[in-house]
C-alpha cells in the first residue's frame, strides 16, 4: 500500500506539474493575445498617423503653392505700379515741356502766354525735373514772323492770329 500511495503521490505530482505547465501556457497565451491586440491597435494608430501626415503634407504643398502665386502676383502688381508711376511722371514732364513750347510759340507769334498748371506729386521729388523753360529769342521770333501764313499749319496759323485753343484740366478746350 505504501507503494501504491507512493505511486499515487508520484502520479499526482506529475499531474500537478502538467496542470501548472498548462496554466503557464494558458497565461502566456493570454499575454500573447493581449500583446497581439495592442499590436493591432498600434498598427491602426500608426496608419491613422501616416494618413494624417500625408494629408498635412498635401495641405502644406497647396499652401506653399498659394503663397508662391500670391508672391508672383504681388511682384507683378508692384512692377505694374512702378511702370505706371514712371509713365505718369513722364507724361507730366511732357505736359510741362509742351506747355512751355506753346508759351514759346505764342510769344513768338505775339499771343499771350497760357502756361498749363501741372500739379506736382510726391513722385516728382524722386524723379528728374523736366527741361528748363527756354525764353524765346528775337532771332527765333523773326524767323517765325518771316514765314508766310500759307506755309503755317492750321493750329499754328490760328495761334498767329490769336485764336489758339487753350485746353483745360479736364482735357477739353477751355472757354474762349
Amino acid at each position: 500500500m505504501v507503494d501504491a500511495m507512493d505511486a499515487l503521490k508520484s502520479s499526482s505530482d506529475e499531474t500537478a506539474k502538467i496542470v501548472r505547465t498548462i496554466d503557464e501556457i494558458a497565461f502566456q497565451t493570454n499575454l500573447l493575445g493581449e500583446i497581439g491586440e495592442q499590436v493591432r491597435q498600434l498598427d491602426q494608430i500608426s496608419k491613422e498617423v501616416a494618413t494624417a501626415s500625408d494629408e498635412q503634407s498635401q495641405g502644406l504643398l497647396q499652401i506653399n503653392g498659394a503663397v508662391s502665386e500670391i508672391e508672383r502676383a504681388t511682384q507683378a502688381n508692384a512692377a505694374g505700379s512702378e511702370e505706371g508711376a514712371a509713365s505718369a511722371h513722364e507724361l507730366r514732364a511732357q505736359a510741362v515741356d509742351l506747355s512751355r513750347a506753346v508759351d514759346d510759340l505764342q510769344a513768338l507769334v505775339g499771343g499771350t502766354q497760357t502756361t498749363v498748371a501741372v500739379k506736382p506729386s510726391a513722385f516728382d521729388a524722386q524723379r528728374v525735373e523736366p527741361k528748363p523753360h527756354r525764353q524765346p529769342t528775337a532771332s527765333r521770333a523773326r524767323k517765325v514772323a518771316d514765314v508766310p501764313d500759307s506755309a503755317v499749319p492750321g493750329p499754328i496759323a490760328g495761334a498767329r492770329a490769336g485764336r489758339l485753343r487753350v485746353w483745360g484740366e479736364a482735357g477739353m478746350p477751355a472757354a474762349e
